[in-house]
């Protein structure tokens, strides 16, 4: 088994984003977003756009719909599919039974997109 490996400051951000926007976020899951932010390097990118997003929604400028819909444009590329190797599926017609790797929250928000 190998130690821990670094995650990529975009990654990292990401996550940290999921951790403020699941519940009611605590002290702890700010600091974790405001070193998040602080780590992502300081040249275009979308991480760099998601942590601009993400420091006006610790300050209070932005609510959650706007870090929600920054975190799914950055993780859009991530969601697709084809990036883990999976077939991806077409988009399931409404009211019809969902293939079991679409049940995956990547693929609804992938399908989310979408439509």
């Amino acid at each position: 088994m190998t130690g821990p490996r670094d995650l990529d400051p975009g990654i990292a951000l990401s996550l940290a984003c999921g951790r403020v926007l699941t519940g009611k976020p605590h002290e702890d899951d700010r600091a974790a977003l405001a070193e998040a932010i602080f780590a992502v390097p300081d040249r275009p990118s979308a991480a760099r756009g998601l942590a601009q997003v993400a420091t006006a929604w610790l300050s209070g400028d932005f609510d959650n719909r706007a870090l929600v819909a920054a975190l799914t444009v950055f993780n859009a590329p991530f969601c697709d599919g084809r990036s883990a190797g999976r077939r991806p599926h077409p988009p399931a017609a409404p009211g019809a039974q969902m293939p079991r790797a679409a049940a995956t929250h990547a693929a609804r928000v992938a399908q989310a997109l979408e439509d």
